[in-house]
């Protein structure tokens, strides 16, 4: 479920294990994305993020967050293989400590992405987070597109995101 209301991108998905998205409306290739997100006063039963540089469902990059646990990871899609780009942490995961994340319920937080064919820099709450270099960049300028996942126990409300309330792109 996507909708807009109130000046408001809301994304809902019931499927558990299951990640959707919606292109972001522009009429060219964005580079670079800010938005503000609002979190939701409920469980957090999945994460969001954005596609950038997107080719097709095998080749892309992603950046994701998990509210609930103010976490971040961001990776790239080649040939349908999944490549991490953020390093190990002391858990053997890909998931990153982001305390720059308000996770209050309610709380708005400004996300930054930069996402060129060659490398991506994340802003969280205005401050730079990190840059990334992937080992495979793309040929060719891509779509961008926000994303939602549910998690494989979430339950019938599935994963309701957290609002974003304003995006701008640059191309």
């Amino acid at each position: 479920i996507i909708q807009y209301e109130d000046g408001q991108y809301g994304f809902q998905i019931k499927e558990p294990d299951y990640v959707d998205w919606a292109y972001v409306p522009v009429n060219f290739t964005p580079l670079e994305i800010r938005f503000d997100v609002k979190s939701i006063t409920s469980q957090q039963n999945g994460t969001f993020g954005l596609f950038c540089q997107y080719q097709d469902e095998n080749n892309y990059f992603y950046v994701e967050f998990d509210l609930g646990t103010a976490t971040y990871v961001i990776g790239q899609y080649a040939k349908g293989e999944n490549i991490a780009l953020t390093p190990q942490n002391a858990q053997g995961q890909y998931w990153q400590e982001a305390s720059t994340l308000n996770t209050s319920p309610g709380a708005v937080n400004r996300i930054g992405i930069s996402c060129y064919r060659n490398f991506i820099t994340l802003y969280i709450n205005d401050e730079w987070i990190t840059d990334v270099n992937p080992p495979q960049p793309v040929d060719n300028p891509g779509s961008m597109a926000f994303f939602v996942y549910a998690f494989p126990f979430a339950d019938a409300e599935g994963y309701k995101n957290a609002r974003i309330i304003n995006f701008h792109t640059v191309s």
